[in-house]
């Protein structure tokens, strides 16, 4: 994967920003663009995505419940949370429902996001190669079971 870029999913109602983020961010990353939680859905089920930007405010379903969905089908995804919305109580739903991995306030920094979608998507491969050495190691474990049993019958 080091020579491949890596993919990127933004999800905002607002086609403007859809626009701006794929020309500009099109250059470092496979940049993938939803306006609503249906199509990012779809996108996620057929691209290998690895960080996913969303907007808060969607019309239908906020970004925290559809990070909250995303969770569960998609739980190594890394998720970046965008809003122009400023309270503790948002900040505090996206941490403990949808569990993202930062949040961004809008307008946001073009320099500082690109920084951000990196160190998020280091992110992403740190749970992706913690999860192989889990399925490893309880394959490991599978095998002491298997040789301890051998060992009993003989």
């Amino acid at each position: 994967m080091s020579n491949s870029k890596i993919n990127i999913l933004i999800v905002d109602d607002e086609q403007q920003i859809l626009l701006t983020f794929k020309a500009h961010f099109r250059l470092f990353y496979n940049v993938f663009t939803a306006s609503n939680s249906n199509e990012a859905k779809d996108l996620l089920d057929s691209h290998d995505i690895h960080v996913i930007l969303c907007d808060f405010n969607m019309p239908g379903k906020d970004g925290i419940l559809f990070f909250s969905e995303v969770l569960i089908t998609h739980p190594l995804v890394s998720r970046i949370l965008i809003t122009a919305h400023e309270g503790l109580q948002v900040a505090m739903d996206a941490i403990n429902i949808g569990s993202i991995y930062r949040y961004v306030s809008k307008p946001w920094n073009l320099e500082e996001l690109k920084i951000i979608i990196d160190q998020s998507y280091n992110f992403y491969k740190l749970k992706q190669e913690n999860e192989f050495l889990m399925e490893r190691l309880l394959s490991n474990d599978r095998l002491i079971k298997l040789l301890e049993e051998s060992n009993e019958n003989k």
